[in-house]
């Protein structure tokens, strides 16, 4: 063997290996792309569901709604003038987010799956929340109208 088929062997070594890299990167990019997606979906469609459906049906009629996002993802739901810790639901934040959900009224906030790491919260209009609890994919919610607003709450 010669010399430049070495160094074309190792060439060709080396350039399989960073493009194997480089897909890898790609196609974990595009996973965390579509769990995005997903919620940014479910955030949606739970905000349709609530204003555009359960908020005009009358008052005191009750709905059971299935939660769908992405596995490992939380959606929790809470009350915006009180986010305190809620153990026995699962809702328990860190010190920074009570203080986000205060000043921006957010009455949702989400977990991301552990793998991507990130939270997000959202303010839907005409959601009311009593006690804090988060739920995961598949979860049923309980939602009834009480005339100016849809209570959410988890379904027992």
């Amino acid at each position: 063997m010669n010399i430049g088929m070495v160094f074309g062997a190792v060439f060709t070594l080396i350039l399989i290996s960073a493009i194997v890299v480089f897909a890898f990167y790609v196609i974990n990019g595009m996973q965390e792309t579509q769990i995005y997606a997903q919620i940014e979906d479910a955030k949606d469609n739970l905000e349709t569901a609530v204003t555009n459906h359960y908020y005009n049906t009358g008052t005191g009629s009750t709905a059971t709604y299935t939660l769908s996002i992405p596995s490992g993802s939380r959606f929790c739901f809470i009350d915006p003038s009180d986010p305190s810790s809620n153990m026995a639901e699962g809702w328990n934040p860190n010190d920074i987010v009570p203080s986000m959900i205060i000043n921006n009224e957010y009455n949702l906030w989400i977990y991301y799956p552990q793998s991507i790491g990130d939270q997000d919260g959202k303010k839907i209009s005409h959601m009311n929340v009593s006690a804090n609890f988060c739920s995961v994919n598949g979860a049923k919610l309980k939602l009834e109208n009480l005339g100016n607003r849809v209570e959410v709450s988890p379904k027992t």
